[in-house]
């Protein structure tokens, strides 16, 4: 248990910010920032000695590799794929930091050392900032725990790199009648100028601003769909039908539609016959299907709420998912549609025995609300006879990402393969894994 703080009356040695400081957050991967752990998103804010905040700076940030723990930092894969690279945003951080006399953070030290790392990869060096930890002088008691203390209410969620940095700012301002001239460091310190880089930046985007994005995107399905032509087939086709729900299937696997993906649904419908309106009627009973295989065991988790809803929107279906769900529950084991296309697009692999899985990303769902552990997944897999296998090569059959959009080195590789890729939601449902 962290220390409770004591609040000391402010005396005449109180002291000040002796020049403007960076306020830092950032958001990563993971802890080890020595190893291939990345930046996902950074905040930096420059405090004046009047306690104003002169510049703001914001951004996700594209790490080229899986983005660890989003149940933590709450960023996706396919948030930060449209974001800029660190190196793309070292011109803002420098114009805000160029001039300081401190970096300031709650637990500066892993901040720093996040930075420190990143820009060591652009060739440049952080200049030796004073560092002024919020934690530390708060007695080592969580950000939230400190603001609680202090009276200061929170801007923003938890984890969100603006947010925890503007509350480093306040706490810091708030902190600094209790201190001591010795808590800050040196009495008098030095102003750094920051090294320029000598390339041209990217505009910062916010993570808000990536979402509102994502949300306004039109799915590449439904792009595709606006090109066919517009009718139904003149015959009854069921077998045209299955074929292109098995299609259909095995692009949703990984709950991601890509762009060559979208183009194989579409020549798909266009070479067998099918127009705009079979077409989506079959997007319609796939996910009436889905919904009956939700509430097929008595039961519907988050996870598959999330899940069907996930579908809906690849598909370009503007439905309640919910009420869907609740139809479907209510014609359990009566629905027509879900014994028409369960065997095709919906069912377990017929035989999982002998294939060879591989997980890439943080496991991410959870079984009686504890988070599944690589060591657990294995173990399922090995009782099901199936093996784990640690990288991608073409003898693999699934890898299972935990983030459909995972810009990890085995997703990658897996695509170039072509292995199969099955989100993991999907593939714990294969196994009959019932989780949260």
């Amino acid at each position: 248990m962290a220390p409770r703080m004591t609040k000391r009356p402010p005396s005449k040695s109180s002291p000040s910010l002796s020049g403007p400081v960076a306020v830092v957050d950032v958001e990563t991967t993971g802890l080890l920032f020595r190893r291939s752990e990345r930046i996902v998103e950074i905040a930096v804010l420059r405090l004046e000695l009047d306690g104003m905040v002169s510049q703001e700076f914001a951004s996700v940030v594209n790490p080229r590799r899986d983005v660890g723990p989003s149940h933590v930092h709450g960023l996706t894969a396919q948030v930060v794929g449209g974001a800029p690279e660190f190196r793309e945003l070292v011109p803002h951080i420098a114009s805000i930091m160029d001039g300081c006399v401190a970096i300031v953070g709650h637990n500066v030290r892993f901040d720093a050392s996040f930075l420190e790392r990143e820009l060591e990869r652009c060739e440049l060096s952080l200049p030796p900032f004073e560092r002024i930890c919020t934690m530390c002088l708060s007695g080592g008691q969580t950000l939230s725990s400190a603001l609680t203390h202090y009276g200061i209410k929170r801007d923003g969620d938890a984890h969100s790199a603006l947010s925890d940095a503007r509350c480093a700012a306040q706490l810091l301002l708030a902190m600094l009648p209790d201190l001591r001239i010795a808590d800050l460091g040196r009495s008098t310190a030095a102003k750094y100028g920051f090294p320029k880089p000598n390339w041209a930046g990217a505009p910062p985007v916010t993570r808000v601003d990536r979402c509102r994005a994502i949300d306004a995107d039109v799915p590449p399905i439904t792009r595709l769909l606006r090109q066919l032509e517009p009718g139904r087939i003149s015959v009854d086709a069921r077998e045209v039908c299955v074929a292109y729900l098995a299609v259909l299937a095995q692009v949703l696997d990984d709950r991601r539609v890509a762009d060559y993906e979208a183009t194989a649904l579409f020549d798909s419908a266009k070479g067998w016959g099918l127009g705009r309106e079979d077409v989506e009627s079959l997007h319609s009973e796939f996910l009436v299907a889905l919904c009956a295989a939700a509430v097929a065991d008595g039961s519907i988790s988050r996870a598959e709420r999330v899940d069907v809803a996930a579908v809906a929107k690849l598909l370009g279906l503007t439905v309640d998912t919910e009420r869907l769900l609740d139809q479907a529950s209510d014609r359990l084991g009566s629905s027509v549609a879900a014994r028409r296309i369960s065997p095709v697009s919906l069912a377990p692999l017929a035989r999982v025995e002998g294939q060879r899985v591989c997980f890439t990303g943080e496991l991410q769902c959870t079984v009686g609300g504890t988070r599944i552990r690589r060591k657990q997944a294995e173990a399922w897999v090995y009782e099901r006879d199936m093996f784990v296998q640690d990288g991608v090569t073409k003898a693999l059959n699934i890898l299972v990402v935990a983030d459909p959009y995972t810009d990890s080195g085995k997703a990658k590789r897996a695509r170039e393969l072509g292995v199969r890729i099955v989100h993991e939601p999907v593939f714990w449902s294969m196994l009959g894994v019932k989780v949260d």
